[in-house]
This record gives structure tokens, C-alpha cells and sequence, in this order.
């Protein structure tokens, strides 16, 4: 199967680039009934050795800077030595309904950086707006009939 790697410019770096390489995540519900194991399991799954062989397998970015930059990654594959280089800026995509309306609203730390808020109002503010955004999905999907 033929697919190709490509870079993005970020328009508000002035020409950095980053990419774009899928994503995992290892969540627990709320309410579970052995969260303590669920955690236990989550570090497990996300140990850098573990992680590593994951991302190789379902053909992910491991979630640490380093072992995306790992020969254990990397090997001879020139896609993933650019991504590792490019890691730094890479984005995350929220998979859930609206998680591409939700993705400027990753950005806590420019506003705090800047002055602008305290790191907790910028964490409330952006909480406040993907709610908002998830709720706008949940309204919509109790309006379709199956």
C-alpha cells in the first residue's frame, strides 16, 4: 500500500513544521470497578519498551519524545526520523464529535506564557469551551432518529 509522509507548516510559528502521525489513548471510565488495576495496566502498556513495539505494530508515534527519537523506533525509515524530528510541535486530535472544532483550544500554555491568565483560569477557559463544543455534538445527536 502506497501512502505519503508530509509536513505542515503551523501559521502562527513563522514557518515551523509538524506533523501528523495518528494517535492512541488509554483511558478509564469513569465508575470502573478496579481503576486501580486499570491504572496499573496503563502504566504498563505506556512503558517506553512496550509503547515502542505498540507504535511499530499499529504504525503510531510513540507518546515520548525519546522514543520517538529511539533507534528501537526510528531504524533505517527516513518518514520516522522526520517525524522524530518534528515531534516537538506535533498536535493531537481529539477523537471524539467536534475533537477537530476542539483542537485550537489544546493551546493552555500561550495564554499563561504570555501573561494573559493564570495557568488555572486558561485550564478552566479551554475546559469550559471544549464543553461547549461536546455539548453543542451531544444536542445534535439526540436530535437523530435511528
Amino acid at each position: 500500500m502506497t501512502y505519503n509522509l508530509y509536513s505542515y507548516p503551523l501559521p502562527d510559528k513563522g514557518g515551523t513544521v509538524a506533523n501528523y502521525g495518528g494517535c492512541h489513548c488509554f483511558a478509564v471510565a469513569r465508575g470502573s470497578k478496579n481503576p486501580d488495576v486499570m491504572f496499573m495496566a496503563t502504566e504498563w502498556f505506556t512503558r517506553n519498551d512496550n509503547n515502542i513495539k505498540f507504535a511499530l505494530r499499529y504504525d503510531r508515534v510513540p507518546i515520548r519524545e525519546s522514543s520517538t527519537s529511539s533507534k528501537e523506533y526510528v531504524g533505517s525509515d527516513k518518514g520516522r526520523a522526520l517525524q522524530a524530528q518534528e515531534m516537538k510541535r506535533r498536535r493531537f486530535v481529539i477523537a471524539a464529535p467536534g475533537g477537530t472544532e476542539m483542537l485550537p483550544l489544546q493551546d493552555v500554555v500561550t495564554p499563561f506564557m504570555s501573561g494573559q491568565m493564570s495557568l488555572a483560569d486558561a485550564l478552566q477557559t479551554r475546559e469550559k469551551q471544549a464543553q461547549e463544543v461536546m455539548d453543542r455534538y451531544l444536542t445534535k445527536s439526540k436530535t437523530i432518529t435511528p
